[in-house]
């Protein structure tokens, strides 16, 4: 993934503030549904290292996970803009495991207190296509976050009239609603205040069936395991992509 590198600059006074322990004061994400399932996302993290000298953030972006036995869903992303304090980010890219990290920040340089960083991508196959409804169910705030959150919000804008609305905040496979969610028209708003290290928030909608066109099906590639890594004559075969239904569970509906 191309990024332009510029060396990250901070704004006038952001530095000095300085209060409290190293946090995540305010989370906040912009997604845009496309019509083509596409999901346009803008995160705005202001994030308070206190007295800590630090070079800048990792930001885990999940770009597959485990969908069944044989196969794991793909999430292709795109990233489109990454700055912090208003100017374009140094940023370093790398894929750890299923997730694609983002460094952003000077490596020789080191900063302390509050900072904005804004990170733009692009995501692809995250809508989920059931018979009465397509559906986004999508972790807005990762689960990698090794600092509490004090305030989250999310706000998903659809290409259609939203019909159902959920949210889940806490750690992984957490149940717990989120303090605030809601819906109106096509814009759907998500709240969440105290988040725990290694807590996220997971926003959930619903809207008609055929507003995402062409339907949408789960990006599958198959999972490289030694025990299909060789054939019966012992000769490798490849890792195997492609697109494949396969019907599962929403969350709404």
């Amino acid at each position: 993934i191309a990024i332009p590198v510029a060396v990250a600059a901070a704004a006038p006074g952001l530095a000095h503030a300085q209060s409290g322990p190293e946090r995540i004061q305010s989370y906040v994400v912009s997604i845009v549904i496309g019509s083509d399932g596409s999901l346009d996302i803008t995160e705005r993290i202001s994030y308070n290292f206190g007295s800590n000298q630090r070079h800048g953030i990792f930001r885990d972006i999940p770009e597959r996970e485990h969908y069944d036995a044989r196969y794991d869903r793909r999430y292709p992303i795109t990233v489109r803009e990454i700055t912090a304090d208003g100017q374009p980010a140094q940023v370093a890219t790398s894929h750890e495991g299923s997730y694609l990290r983002l460094r952003i920040g000077d490596p020789d340089r080191t900063i302390s207190g509050l900072h904005i960083y804004t990170v733009r991508y692009l995501v692809r196959g995250g809508m989920r296509g059931f018979p009465d409804h397509d559906e986004l169910s999508w972790d807005a705030i990762g689960l990698r976050w090794e600092v509490p959150i004090d305030r989250a919000s999310v706000q998903v804008s659809a290409p259609a009239g939203i019909t159902d609305v959920a949210c889940f905040a806490g750690p992984a496979g957490s149940r717990l609603r989120c303090e605030q969610h809601g819906m109106d028209g096509a814009t759907a708003q998500f709240a969440q205040s105290g988040l725990a290290p290694l807590s996220g928030m997971t926003v959930v909608l619903a809207v008609p069936r055929g507003t995402i066109s062409p339907p949408p099906v789960p990006l599958l590639v198959e999972r490289h395991t030694l025990a299909r890594a060789f054939t019966a004559d012992s000769t490798t075969t490849p890792l195997a992509a492609g697109l494949t239904v396969i019907a599962v569970g929403g969350v709404l509906g």
